[in-house]
């Protein structure tokens, strides 16, 4: 989303690491099939853009490094939370 890439980019400058980053608008499902080599994978997501979890990790796990990682930022609370944050069964 190209107001989410505005923000990272401006936070990269913040903390002076925009030589390491790249940013771009694709479509996950389709990038997650060609991007290969990475450090670091985040996927900032609302609920299985790319499929149940350990499709996600399969699918996510292509794109690192052996010695790679992913960080996985869910949308979702809990289910027995409560508070204003809906649960993905809401």
């Amino acid at each position: 989303m190209s107001d989410f890439i505005v923000v990272a980019k401006q936070k990269s400058q913040e903390h002076n690491v925009q030589h390491l980053c790249d940013f771009i608008i694709a479509d996950i499902n389709e990038s997650v099939k060609i991007e290969k080599g990475y450090d670091v994978v985040i996927l900032g997501a609302v609920g299985d853009v790319l499929g149940n979890q350990e499709e996600t990790l399969l699918k996510l796990s292509a794109t690192i490094k052996e010695e790679g990682h992913i960080l996985i930022d869910d949308g979702y609370a809990k289910s027995t939370s409560e508070g204003p944050y809906l649960s993905k069964e809401k």
